[in-house]
């Protein structure tokens, strides 16, 4: 179990990685996209010693850069597809990658919640 600190890094690394998936779908056919390495970012970039304010800000902007590439998308944009390693190796298309992000922060608000409640 992570920190809320460390949750709140994960998904500000989860949105810029995603609008990084997202884009290269856009420019190359059928990308494969590279694991986020979410255990190791933990530790190397020392999570649990950032700024909670700073991170906060880095949220907000990782959340409107992912939603301005998201808003400049056609219909056909969103059936771009890549090969996507989590939690198992499947074509993935842009859709389902956004609303596995939207997902994602729903799942990590609650995580952080039920930490910070003492559940």
């Amino acid at each position: 179990m992570w920190s809320p600190l460390e949750y709140a890094c994960h998904y500000r690394d989860v949105l810029r990685v995603q609008r990084e998936r997202i884009l290269l779908a856009l420019k190359k056919d059928k990308p494969e996209f590279a694991s986020m390495r979410r255990e190791e970012r933990v530790i190397e970039e020392r999570y649990n010693e950032q700024d909670p304010a700073a991170v906060g800000v880095e949220i907000a902007v990782a959340a409107d850069e992912l939603a301005s590439a998201l808003e400049r998308l056609g219909d056909k944009d969103w059936l771009r597809e890549g090969e996507y390693h989590y939690p198992a190796t499947q074509m993935r298309n842009v859709e389902w990658i956004a609303r596995h992000t939207v997902h994602e922060g729903v799942h990590h608000i609650m995580d952080v919640e039920r930490q910070l409640s003492g559940s």
